[in-house]
């Protein structure tokens, strides 16, 4: 998430659910295997090869599920945290008709946060060169809140690239008054 909004009482994030570059890239990967699958079905028809056409249909139709994913994730998906220092209340909300974030709308008194952490972990990822793994170190931050007990993922990035999720954690916790608890190396 970005910050949006951000005034002496008030503090807005917001962003898209997945990331703006998994989606846009599904997108466009949607549109590739599009082209690809048509100019595929071109060639079957020219040849005259008719029930090849059942599996570029097939292939179509899984090429344009990908574009779509994209596509109106990107239109209307969002996710939304909003602080209010005036009614001391915050709320978290998530709009997606695709993909599923796992997280459910809820609001909480600010007095209830219960820290933002800055998680770094190490992740194995299989695959790489010659099938061997490779390892990714991550970098999460999120506003943990005591009751109701949930945890909201304010970024994540892996490899090295975390000076934005230290400035969004930093930002936040300042605007409440908290200090950053760092986890792991």
């Amino acid at each position: 998430m970005k910050i949006r909004e951000q005034t002496p009482t008030r503090l807005v994030l917001s962003g898209i659910p997945g990331g703006w570059r998994w989606m846009l890239f599904a997108a466009v990967l949607g549109l590739v295997l599009t082209a690809a699958v048509v100019a595929a079905g071109v060639y079957e028809i020219n040849r005259q090869s008719y029930w090849s056409l059942i599996w570029i249909a097939l292939g179509l139709l899984i090429a344009q599920g990908i574009f779509w994913v994209g596509a109106v994730t990107l239109a209307v998906g969002r996710e939304r945290l909003e602080l209010d220092l005036t009614s001391g209340r915050g709320r978290y909300g998530v709009k997606s008709p695709i993909v599923e974030t796992g997280s459910k709308p809820f609001s909480f008194d600010l007095a209830l946060v219960h820290s933002i952490s800055l998680e770094r972990f190490g992740e194995r990822r299989p695959g790489g060169p010659d099938s061997m793994e490779r390892n990714a170190k991550v970098a999460r931050a999120r506003l943990r809140t005591a009751k109701p007990r949930r945890a909201v993922k304010l970024d994540e990035t892996e490899n090295g690239r975390d000076a934005r999720v230290c400035a969004i954690a930093e930002a936040v916790a300042e605007f409440l008054g908290l200090e950053v608890v760092e986890t792991g190396g």
